[in-house]
């Protein structure tokens, strides 16, 4: 082969996503079928220090194989059909990275949009990316969650044994504690009790009190969850706005009677 097809082969190479060496090295075993390292770098003029990492690269993509020959091991060019099957399961990674992004996008999306201290809203739809948010808000450790609810949203929208067997348990495990006003007392599982193991101490609100959505706050968050029919989540990051609804909850709080009074 003259060296302008070389160069040609090589450009190829490198359209289909070949790195330079690659394309390089891939093209001197298919020109020149069985070739020792010595060969290779001679061939291509890559110091053999560097050629040891070009050449596993190409093996592990299944460009290249090898065998031992005498003292020696030999490559060769695998067919170049084989490019096509690589391509094939890169397009079908690609697109498996591209429906988890859509999935994760949002939560990416509010560190991002805050970084720069300004407020950020950031809207969660279904069970599945509302449940990232918890796993979200739980990895950052506030010292204490103040919400607002009926005993039962969370669970309806998330999943009853999610909430207990995973939510709840990494809850106490990061040591964060819950201040809750329920809208009613119709409890319906020992998790929502004013118990001191789970850290959670519980008030139910003045009767004529109505909140349709579960509302928490800590630090400078606010994340409102809608009903399971909605199944919305809202995660708004100001400082302003959960210096507002703090306050709301604490008046909120001392109007509360204790569970069980």
């Amino acid at each position: 082969m003259t060296k302008n097809s070389d160069s040609e082969v090589e450009r190829a190479l490198l359209t289909l996503g070949f790195l330079e060496r690659e394309a390089q090295v891939y093209n001197a075993c298919l020109v020149h079928g069985e070739l020792t390292i010595l060969e290779i770098a001679r061939i291509t003029s890559i110091k053999r220090t560097t050629l040891y990492g070009v050449l596993e690269q190409l093996t592990t993509k299944g460009m290249l194989r090898f065998f031992q020959k005498a003292a020696h091991r030999v490559y060769v060019a695998q067919d170049p059909a084989h490019i096509r099957k690589e391509l094939e399961l890169q397009f079908d990674q690609a697109k498996g990275r591209l429906a988890v992004y859509d999935e994760v996008s949002s939560i990416l999306n509010t560190p991002y949009q805050y970084a720069d201290g300004k407020p950020a809203v950031t809207v969660y739809r279904g069970q599945r990316e509302i449940r990232r948010i918890g796993e979200q808000i739980i990895s950052e450790a506030p010292k204490e969650i103040c919400c607002v609810s009926t005993p039962d949203i969370f669970e309806h929208v998330l999943g009853a044994d999610y909430v207990h067997d995973h939510i709840v348990p990494k809850r106490i495990e990061a040591k964060i504690a819950m201040r809750t006003v329920y809208v009613n007392d119709k409890i319906n599982h020992e998790n929502y009790l004013d118990n001191k193991e789970l850290l959670r101490n519980v008030r139910i609100a003045p009767q004529q009190f109505s909140n349709p959505t579960y509302t928490a706050v800590y630090g400078n968050t606010v994340f409102i969850l809608t009903s399971a029919v909605e199944a919305y989540g809202i995660l708004i990051r100001s400082n302003d706005y959960a210096a507002t609804m703090q306050n709301w909850f604490e008046v909120l709080w001392e109007a509360s009677r204790p569970l069980g009074e």
